[in-house]
This record gives structure tokens, C-alpha cells and sequence, in this order.
């Protein structure tokens, strides 16, 4: 019966250890997600900014097509 307490004991610990090591991992993936939005957020501003860029549609296509 002892043994299987220990068992226990030692199976619950290492699932809390996982189980942070999964919280923490989660949290810097939250962090980089937010880091990545908000530079496809400046990207975006500056692209709607940016009035030389042309619809690549609306270009003549060189003669030799």
C-alpha cells in the first residue's frame, strides 16, 4: 500500500511539472503571437500608406508575352 502512495506521489509531481512547463510554454507563445500581430499591424499601415505599389493586374505585360 505504501509503494502505491509513493507511486502515486511521485506520478502527481511529475505531472505538475509538465503541467507548468506546458503553462509557461503557452505563455510565451501568447507573447510572441502578440509581438507578431502587432508587426503585421505596422506592416499592414504601411503598405495602405504606401501609394507605389501597384496592382500587378493593372500592369501591361512586357511584349514578348
Amino acid at each position: 500500500m505504501e509503494d502505491r502512495i509513493t507511486d502515486l506521489e511521485t506520478k502527481i509531481c511529475f505531472h505538475e511539472q509538465t503541467l507548468e512547463e506546458l503553462n509557461q510554454l503557452i505563455i510565451e507563445q501568447q507573447q510572441q503571437i502578440d509581438r507578431l500581430t502587432l508587426q503585421l499591424k505596422k506592416i499592414a499601415e504601411v503598405t495602405d500608406e504606401d501609394e507605389g505599389i501597384v496592382d500587378i493586374s493593372l500592369e501591361v505585360p512586357p511584349p514578348h508575352y
